[in-house]
This record gives structure tokens, C-alpha cells and sequence, in this order.
């Protein structure tokens, strides 16, 4: 979140970097999980907020209806 807000100084920073990477090449493999049940969600696509919100944290409650917070109002 450092471009959003979170100010870091370069030591900060550098202190970050290398408590996350200890110098070695990292060896990563990309897997796609595929399943029958998978094959059959559906996605619904719900239009909220408007050109000016960035809704963020999203959930969706009990009763069916979608909460999050609008950090561009």
C-alpha cells in the first residue's frame, strides 16, 4: 500500500527489501486448478458505487447484500 498513503524512507524501504528476498533466485511455478465443480460457477457482475468510487474491502453479508468501504466519497 505504499502508493497509497503508507510513506516509507529509504532505509525503510531497503530494510523491507531484504528482509523479503535473501539474495537467491526463487524458483516459481505457475499451477492452474481446474475442477468439474469449478466448470459450473457462476459469476454475477454488480455494478455499484459510480465514475469517482473505489470500493475496497468487499464482503457479502448474510442477508445477500454487498458491503465495502467507497474510498474515493
Amino acid at each position: 500500500m505504499e502508493g497509497y498513503g503508507a510513506v516509507l524512507t529509504m532505509d525503510q524501504a531497503d530494510t523491507l527489501a531484504k528482509g523479503l528476498h535473501n539474495g537467491q533466485p526463487r524458483e516459481v511455478i505457475h499451477k492452474n486448478h481446474t475442477s468439474a465443480a469449478l466448470s459450473r460457477a457462476k459469476i454475477s457482475e454488480w455494478l455499484v458505487g459510480d465514475g469517482m468510487s473505489f470500493i475496497h474491502n468487499t464482503d457479502v453479508g448474510h442477508d445477500g447484500q454487498l458491503y465495502g468501504t467507497d474510498e474515493g466519497h
